[in-house]
């Protein structure tokens, strides 16, 4: 079997403040042609280190050794002309997060032309019906519509199936696949890895594909690399190290899940917030005078409650109105209906009133990086909640970021760095860390262990269990990861389309649920082997 990648002795390190940082020491692996190769390991592993070096895209910080050849041409000090031919053509990216990839200021139409004009030539209608046949391809329902979309306008799990038509545009021979799923529901993360199969079957595509989700490597990859610390400390094909792992680091990964079901919330307990009958509609303006034609039904009739010590998991595909409820509920956009706030009615307050509450409602959000101001450090994002809210003057601010970063798992001494710094597990407990130093009453996590390894997730479930049992918070648990929502949530509320289609207890809901839609997303979050999916490569003598 011929090699379309070749990696030997790779080593990467990074010049900061004067130091040189390894990231990567000595790797080596290859990815055969029709083959799947999964990177797998904890964040700040070297992944996708390894993966940005094959086509040179590190920053200039960044000092390279060793050998990564493509068809047999070296990468490593190749001209630009030969990369730019390379890039987005041969070699094709899906990065992990979306929002930062898609330009903020195009619109979809204009960012997918831009690929198929470079390399396909296509422009004009020709380049339309491409698109749209892609985001067809993707699952973007209705993609005619979308076409002049900003990429603000999507819900995460969309904005993420445009980036996969973006790498899939051109037909490329190598797609690096950089956690593809990480904001996908569980019934599109299915259809996704069904469509790169079929792609990589049918045009002999290679994919170097690097995740935290071990279940989905167990299904896509033909060989295993376990990476710890920038070495791979084990490899082989997946059925072996799967079956019989050997180094304690890939027994540790495969031991990792969320397990058990959330304690009983504290009987009696206050009641944190309720809604009756909220509805989130969004005008759709036309013409010179943007006259209301009609409108998008983000959220139709939503009413719960949630106590204090108790969270409530919210599920359903992407587009469904979750993080629009949440938002909602935050008074952070407009919606009809009560939001009552500790028996306060808080729908017509105004931004004065609301500041009052700021520190009782905190929100983590799905993409810790657009999150993060990238001009402040950890120690000044953390503490900026303290300054406004005067949280405990008696202490020094410092002290308490200190404190919270130990909580979630971050070193203290790291305080001074920028998020740009630190990986994508690791900037997503950054953003926990900001909301839980204020001790909030309210806190909505909405996907906060998508980007999360698993065995950081373990630790941000017990995390939150512990931070929950201790202060009594009330959480709005929104996620696609079925599992952790089972582990965390006392009650799950499952939405379609803007609807309210089942809600009850977590156990009633997983243990028995009712609806037709429900069972799909059970099926598609737990049954994933046996449903049929085979995703790995044809066996390769």
């Amino acid at each position: 079997m011929s090699s379309v990648l070749r990696v030997d002795d790779l080593k990467i390190s990074f010049r900061q403040d004067g130091k040189l940082i390894e990231a990567v020491k000595g790797v080596s692996f290859e990815v055969g042609r029709g083959e799947t190769v999964a990177l797998v390991g904890e964040s700040g592993s070297g992944k996708s280190v390894t993966a940005l070096s094959t086509v040179s895209l590190l920053g200039d910080n960044a000092q390279v050794a060793g050998s990564v050849t493509y068809d047999g041409a070296q990468m490593i000090d190749a001209s630009e002309a030969e990369l730019r031919r390379v890039r987005g053509n041969d070699i094709s990216f899906i990065f992990q997060e979306p929002m930062t990839s898609l330009n903020p200021l195009h619109t979809l139409d204009k960012q997918l032309a831009e690929s198929i004009a470079l390399h396909q030539g296509l422009v004009g209608q020709a380049a339309t019906d491409r698109i749209i046949e892609l985001l067809h391809k993707v699952g973007i329902r209705d993609p005619e519509s979308r076409l002049k979309s900003y990429p603000h306008q999507l819900s995460g799990g969309q904005r993420q199936r445009v980036m996969i038509a973006m790498a899939l545009a051109n037909g490329p021979e190598l797609l690096i696949a950089d956690e593809p799923t990480t904001a996908l529901d569980v019934t599109i993360q299915a259809q996704i890895l069904d469509l790169l199969a079929d792609l990589k079957r049918s045009e002999n595509m290679s994919m170097l594909f690097i995740t935290h989700d071990l279940p989905i490597v167990r299904k896509i990859a033909d060989r295993v690399c376990v990476m710890k610390d920038g070495e791979i400390v084990e490899t082989g094909p997946t059925a072996e190290v799967f079956d019989n792992p050997q180094h304690p680091y890939t027994q540790m990964l495969l031991a990792a899940e969320p397990k058990g079901m959330a304690e009983p919330a504290p009987e009696n307990s206050e009641t944190v917030v309720e809604t009756e009958n909220l509805r989130i509609w969004f005008p759709i303006q036309r013409g010179l005078l943007r006259k209301t034609v009609g409108h998008i039904k983000a959220v139709n009739d939503a009413s719960l409650t949630v106590r204090a010590g108790e969270t409530l998991g919210i599920v359903g595909e992407s587009g469904s109105g979750k993080t629009t409820l949440a938002l909602a509920i935050m008074r952070l956009i407009r919606s009809e209906g009560k939001i009552i706030y500790k028996g306060q009615d808080v729908q017509g307050w105004g931004a004065r009133q609301m500041r009052s509450l700021r520190r009782d409602m905190q929100i983590v959000f799905q993409d810790p990086y657009g999150s993060l101001s990238p001009r402040l450090t950890v120690e000044q994002i953390v503490a900026e909640g303290l300054t406004i809210h005067e949280v405990d003057p008696n202490r020094d601010n410092r002290d308490m970021v200190a404190d919270i970063l130990t909580e979630v798992g971050l070193d203290p001494s790291m305080m001074h760095r920028y998020p740009h710094e630190f990986s994508g597990g690791q900037r997503q407990r950054i953003a926990i860390a900001r909301a839980m130093v204020l001790r909030p009453k309210l806190v909505v996590l909405d996907e906060p262990t998508s980007a999360l390894d698993r065995t950081v997730q373990v630790q941000i479930v017990d995390l939150l269990r512990d931070l929950q049992k201790k202060y009594g918070l009330a959480y709005l648990f929104i996620s696609h990861d079925l599992g952790v929502v089972r582990a965390l949530s006392h009650n799950v509320m499952v939405m379609k389309q803007g609807d309210v289609v089942e809600a009850g207890t977590a156990k009633q809901i997983f243990d028995n649920p009712k609806t037709t839609y429900t069972r799909q997303l059970m099926a598609a979050a737990f049954d994933i082997v046996e449903t049929g999916i085979d995703l790995a490569a044809d066996q390769i003598t």
